[in-house]
Order: structure tokens, then C-alpha cells, then sequence
């Protein structure tokens, strides 16, 4: 969900709304409740730390007490649990307005559950009942507290200066992406041979040959991400090459090395089937595309690996 749609749904809620991690979060009779936004447009996660104050750290017991909450309540949609964060699980609705409107229910329903259920606010990863703020470290967010905060954040930084510290190995690195987009494009070929054209197809061909670059080059750089966008590009022609020839193949019952001399005779030629230009086309804009969100994805979980900050 873009960040201006969660802003307003926050603003209208009376929420607080960070940019960065594209989280909402407020308090609510002193528990502090986080909404994140999920992959599916209009649900979300509304997250918060607590335990019943009678039962200390008897978690697994006071887990059952929670069907009643999703049983009663119309906006809950799943609970989960780690520890002692718990996770519920709202569908908003198809407007922005009924999304609005059901977290609202959601967020009276969980505060009404917790304070006549007697809970406390407690730190996510102790338990300890003791002030807790809102952090994120990676693309994680936590509600803990400061001292566990710097404890995270000193292994953030070892872990990043470990990764910095590879040596990168460029040529394997390549061996890798090589890998990766023949996995990746054998996905495609596969969509492709079905009649279609997929998103999903070209985001398994930019994971599996930026994977496939990383682990065997020990980083991804920007050295790696060119190379991985010049073996997918030419996958793609491949692909959409390879998908005539098959044809052929099952249309005269011709072997492949025949199937590939004759095409690619008759296009060296000029002779190009009926809508081959549209079909790749449509094959580089889908697969490419999706590819794109793939790259990007990595290089967003680079760049968030180092993040460790105090949102409130």
C-alpha cells in the first residue's frame, strides 16, 4: 500500500504514520498498538506487547483466552503469537472508508479485551513490565526497550561490517547469476509454453539470478546487479525464442535442432512469425517487470540491513 493511502488512514484514526517503515502506531490506554500495512491492499496487522498481569509468564495457557476475542469480534480476522508480541490480523474492507472504520473496531475491541483481561504492556523480548518504545531495526519493528534496542543494534552493525567485509568474487559471482537465470528462466519458459505472460514468472527469474550472483559471489554489487540485468534481458529473448521453436517442434513433429535452424534462418531473413514483435513485447514488459521488483527488493534489504533507529 503507498505510504500517502496509510497516512490518511492513520490521520483519520488518530495515528501517528512513519514514512520510513510505513508503519502507524499510537497508544491506546497505555498499551502501544503498531498497524502495518500487508501485501493485500486493505488488510493489515495490528501488533502490540502485552501479558496478563495475574499470570506472569504463563504465555502458552493465556493463549486460549484469545478465541473468545477473534470468536466476538467481527474486524478480527487470525491472531498469532512470538513470544510475547501478538499479532492480529484485520481485513479492512474494499474502501478506504470501511478500512478505516473496521481497524477502528478492531483497535476497541483489542483494548477493551485487554484491559478487562487485566493484561500489562510488557518489552517484547523480555516480558519485563517497564517502558518500551517503537524501533526498527532491518525491516523488522520491535517494541522493546532502549537497553534491548542497543544490544540489537550491536549486532546490526556486526553483521553489516561482516558483509562489507567479503571480498567479492566477481567471476563466480557471474557463474552464480548464470545459475539463477536458468532456473529462473526456465520458470518463464514454462508460463510461457502455458500462454501466458507473468509478473510472478520474471520476479522468480530477478530472485533466482540475483540469489544465485550473491551467494556464490559472497556480495551484491553494483557490479553484480549490471551483469544480472544483462543475463535476464537476454533470458527474455531467449525465452520468447525458444517458446516459436518448441512450437515448431509439436507442430510438424520436428526435432530441436532442426526446429532451431529453421528459425532462426527464416528471422536472420526478416521472416518473423505473425505478432512476434507483440509477443515479445509482452513477454519483456511482464517478465522484466517483475524482475525489476525482484532487484529492487534486494537492493532495498541491502540498504535496510543497516537501518537501527527509534521511531517513538
Amino acid at each position: 500500500m503507498k505510504p500517502e493511502y496509510l497516512h490518511n488512514i492513520a490521520t483519520d484514526l488518530g495515528l501517528q504514520f512513519d514514512s520510513e517503515a510505513r508503519v502507524m502506531y499510537g497508544e491506546r490506554e497505555g498499551f502501544l498498538l503498531v498497524i502495518e500495512g500487508t501485501e493485500t491492499k486493505n488488510v493489515f496487522n495490528i501488533s502490540f506487547s502485552a501479558k496478563q498481569g495475574s499470570e506472569g509468564d504463563l504465555i502458552e495457557e493465556g493463549k486460549d483466552i484469545w478465541d473468545d476475542l477473534k470468536t466476538q469480534s467481527k474486524a478480527i480476522h487470525a491472531i498469532s503469537f512470538n513470544d510475547y508480541l501478538t499479532t492480529v490480523v484485520v481485513k479492512g474492507g474494499m474502501t478506504k472508508g470501511k478500512a478505516v472504520e473496521t481497524l477502528w473496531t478492531a483497535i476497541q475491541d483489542i483494548v477493551d479485551f485487554l484491559l478487562n483481561h487485566q493484561f500489562v504492556q510488557v518489552n517484547a523480548a523480555t516480558g519485563e513490565e517497564e517502558p518500551i518504545g517503537l524501533y526498527q531495526i532491518g525491516d523488522t519493528i520491535y517494541l522493546i526497550d532502549d537497553a534491548t534496542f542497543q544490544d540489537y543494534h550491536a549486532e546490526v552493525q556486526d553483521t553489516v561490517q561482516a558483509y562489507d567485509d567479503r571480498k567479492e568474487n566477481f567471476l563466480l559471482g557471474i557463474v552464480g547469476a548464470v545459475i539463477g537465470v536458468i532456473i529462473g528462466g526456465a520458470v518463464a519458459l514454462l508460463v510461457a509454453r502455458l500462454g501466458y505472460v507473468s509478473v510472478l514468472a520474471g520476479a522468480a527469474l530477478g530472485f533466482c539470478t540475483i540469489k544465485g550472483y550473491e551467494i556464490l559471489g559472497k556480495k551484491l554489487t553494483k557490479k553484480g546487479v549490471v551483469v544480472s540485468a544483462i543475463l535476464m534481458v537476454l533470458t527474455v529473448l531467449l525465452v520468447n525464442q525458444l517458446d516459436y521453436i518448441l512450437f515448431l517442434m509439436d507442430e510438424y513433429a520436428l526435432p530441436f535442432d532442426v526446429s532451431w535452424s529453421l528459425f532462426n534462418e527464416e528471422t536472420f531473413k526478416g521472416n518473423f512469425p505473425e505478432n512476434y514483435f507483440l509477443e515479445l513485447g509482452k513477454l519483456a514488459v511482464f517478465t522484466l517487470g517483475g524482475a525489476w521488483i525482484s532487484v529492487q527488493s534486494a537492493l532495498e534489504g541491502k540498504k535496510n540491513r543497516a537501518i537501527a533507529r527509534k521511531i517513538a
